[in-house]
């Protein structure tokens, strides 16, 4: 069965589920990758806007069906951050 928001990386013995996001796409903020265009800027702002609610209402389903979520975002997966972020994952998921 399909989870809500169909995660990128899902971890049923675990119950969690991992969104890889894309730092653009989803508002990441304060983010250097999440700055929107200068032409176009309303499309984009309801887009991105639209893409965080989406985002808020799957979070909220996942954790009503008692899945633990975890956001990756592009940025920490950078050379100079893959490292961390992927030892700070190992971390969460081995410290049940």
């Amino acid at each position: 069965k399909d989870l809500p928001g169909k995660p990128d990386i899902v971890l049923p013995k675990l119950k969690t589920a991992i969104f890889i996001n894309g730092c653009f796409w989803h508002g990441h903020k304060d983010c250097t990758y999440a700055k929107l265009p200068d032409t176009n800027s309303d499309f984009w702002t309801s887009k991105i806007l639209g893409n965080i609610e989406h985002d808020k209402i799957v979070r909220e389903q996942l954790t009503e069906l008692g899945w633990r979520i975890i956001d990756i975002w592009q940025c920490q997966l950078k050379p100079k951050s893959k490292d961390a972020t992927l030892k700070q994952l190992t971390e969460i998921l081995c410290n049940e």
